[in-house]
């Protein structure tokens, strides 16, 4: 999806980046370099069915992996201009993921530039900024609608004003903006467009209880266009090119098996993506060092439609509870996930989920010192509706919206 133009794109904002961070240094600007290596361990088992629905076969998939990133932020002295620009590991098309596979590591054609981008602040107005460049998505990021690390080439206007901490009102911040998406080969009118909004609050409910509240939208123009990207593999989910197996956002509901890729470049999606969110988290802080988080964070796709029209609903709801950015501390996360087929972009979500799945995960990290972590997760997952394949589906190949699947991962990070 982020293909040949994106990429040309990105390696000439990226240069320019450059020579200005080299005239900031000129004129005394604060440079701050940073980066981050990580080692992690994949493997995934998933159940097949066999034509009678029964489930049969089990098979495994196991990467070690590694990724890595370097990049230079620069700030004004007056702090209304920052410029930022990284390099990191980029294995395939997938926007959400930079894990290569470890025998891979050290190739220089995967690599890419995933940050380039110029943020003002107005001097007068220091809660107002704008950002414009390939940056991070400043939407509510849980990874049920955006990924952790997802940045795209975007420009964004954002107000964001913080109280102190006696206001029960301690935080209020909105956003509006415009995403732009390749869609793979370089023709005319292949590009994607999504534009979206967030408004939020964090209110104080006490001396160590706070509650965050966001509302958010976002709308899809190009779903045709998508879906020839789908049909000519243009589109990753992680390490796996996105399709379908069974009719889920494809359009001819009478034939599920009989060439959905035509059918993907004839029609497009059946379904839109026009997504409404919410989000709310329950901190209780009474201990520095074990805070307890419950959060729910809920999609619903207004544009779905087709096979899909009754699959528009997602949800992510847990409990955390310390927090790894103290040195030697520990966060565990429990999560219940609830993916329906057409509920979100899967090209766009966490990478290790797909859409067409209920399941449940646990999250474990240590902070061993200031950088370095180390952790786990598990997920266990099942189909939401055996009829469907979902968005990230790739004909076949091994994911956690298959029947049944368990996917385990180990990894330790450093970032500096």
């Amino acid at each position: 999806m982020d293909t040949g133009r994106a990429r040309r794109s990105a390696v000439a904002l990226g240069a320019g980046l450059v020579l200005l961070l080299g005239a900031g240094a000129a004129r005394a600007a604060d440079l701050h370099p940073y980066g981050d290596l990580g080692l992690r361990a994949e493997t995934l088992f998933v159940h097949d069915k066999d034509a009678s629905g029964e489930r049969t076969s089990e098979r495994l998939q196991h990467r070690p992996e590694v990724a890595f990133g370097l990049g230079l932020r620069a700030l004004a002295l007056d702090d209304t201009l920052e410029a930022n620009l990284r390099l990191t590991s980029a294995p395939t098309d997938a926007l959400t993921d930079r894990w290569l596979a470890a025998a891979d590591f050290g190739r220089l054609r995967q690599v890419a530039v995933d940050r380039a981008w110029l943020g003002l602040t107005m001097s007068a107005v220091p809660e107002l900024s704008l950002t414009v460049g390939i940056a991070p998505v400043p939407w509510r990021r849980t990874g049920l609608l955006w990924d952790e690390d997802l940045t795209l080439p975007l420009a964004v206007v954002a107000w964001d004003q913080q109280r102190s901490g006696r206001a029960v009102v301690r935080r209020t911040h909105g956003s509006v903006g415009v995403i732009e998406l390749n869609s793979g080969v370089p023709v005319e009118d292949d590009d994607i467009v999504l534009a979206g909004a967030d408004l939020g609050a964090t209110w104080g409910l006490g001396r160590s209880v706070t509650l965050q509240t966001d509302l958010g939208y976002v709308g899809l123009w190009g779903r045709r266009r998508l879906g020839r990207a789908v049909a000519r593999g243009d589109v990753r989910v992680g390490q796996q090119r996105a399709g379908f197996t069974t009719n889920t956002t494809d359009t001819d509901a009478t034939t599920p098996r009989a060439e959905p890729t035509q059918r993907l470049i004839l029609d497009g999606l059946a379904s839109d993506f026009d997504v409404l969110s919410a989000y709310v988290a329950l901190r209780v802080g009474a201990s520095e060092l074990f805070p307890v988080t419950a959060f729910g964070h809920v999609a619903w796709n207004l544009g779905a439609s087709g096979p899909g029209e009754g699959n528009a609903l997602g949800l992510v709801a847990g409990v955390r509870v310390g927090d790894d950015a103290i040195a030697g501390q520990t966060a565990v996360t429990l999560r219940g996930l609830y993916i329906e087929a057409d509920a979100a972009l899967a090209p766009l979500n966490d990478d290790a989920l797909l859409t067409n799945l209920e399941g449940l995960a646990i999250e474990a990290s240590f902070g061993a010192f200031e950088g370095l972590k180390f952790a786990f997760d598990a997920l266990y997952s099942l189909q939401v509706d055996p009829d469907l394949r979902g968005f990230g589906d790739d004909r076949g190949e091994p994911g956690s919206n298959d029947p049944a699947a368990v996917r385990l991962r180990l990894s330790s990070t450093w970032s500096f």
